[in-house]
């Protein structure tokens, strides 16, 4: 088929490129599995399923992924610092610089989510004022059902 001699010969040029290990370099220096796509002459989606369904390769795309993470990173600083460098710039610049920030730390985030991540605070749960809440709440529900003197009436017998 085809679509088999295809993988091979992309297969072919990945290993003379270096195997996983350039598979890993690459997505590590920040590039994505579109642009080693286009180097390689194939759709994105191609090479991302016979990377995926190797095991060796799979491996190197995630390690690649963290380590694009770190490079995110620095590339952030990196923006930071060179418009403080420069010193004179527009508010237009400035939104542009936070935007490819935000981005690289959302994309940071998802590659290496035990690093970048914000981290839950989480939820307390005092279960001891819950339930003295909850006791209070029906002491009160039984006050307000005590009939006062008022709504009390006798009845004598007599008209």
């Amino acid at each position: 088929m085809a679509g088999r001699k295809l993988e091979g010969e992309l297969m072919d040029k990945i290993e003379k490129l270096g195997a996983e290990e350039y598979v890993q370099d690459y997505i590590g220096d920040g590039n994505t599995v579109a642009s080693l796509a286009k180097e390689l002459g194939c759709s994105r989606s191609f090479l991302s399923r016979i990377l995926n369904k190797r095991p060796p390769y799979r491996a190197a795309l995630e390690e690649g992924r963290r380590m694009q993470a770190e490079t995110f990173a620095e590339q952030s600083m990196e923006i930071v610092d060179k418009m403080a460098e420069q010193g004179e710039y527009k508010s237009e610049d400035v939104a542009l610089a936070r935007e490819r920030i935000n981005i690289r730390k959302w994309t940071a985030a998802l590659n290496n989510p035990d690093r970048f991540a914000p981290k839950d605070k989480g939820i307390t749960i005092n279960v001891a004022n819950l339930h003295l809440d909850a006791l209070k709440k029906v002491t009160q529900e039984l006050r307000d059902v005590t009939p006062t003197a008022k709504e009390i009436s006798y009845d004598s017998g007599e008209e």
